[in-house]
């Protein structure tokens, strides 16, 4: 699971060290708000596979910054 605690603007200076597309970064501000990944799927119109698959991706970024 991909739990977010970031200020507006540590999310700034994390998003300006690493490279996400537009999914996913509508992804993190989603997780970010608490929603489900369910609830993203359904606004990204794709499946929860597709977003879970997408959360490994953003968290082997994140790691590589840590």
């Amino acid at each position: 699971m991909l739990k977010l605690n970031y200020t507006k603007e540590e999310l700034k200076e994390v998003t300006d060290k690493i490279y996400l597309s537009d999914m996913q970064e509508r992804i993190m501000l989603g997780r970010m708000r608490d929603l489900s990944i369910v609830q993203i799927a359904e606004l990204e119109h794709c499946s929860v596979s597709k977003i879970n698959n997408e959360i490994k991706k953003i968290k082997n970024k994140l790691e590589k910054i840590k």
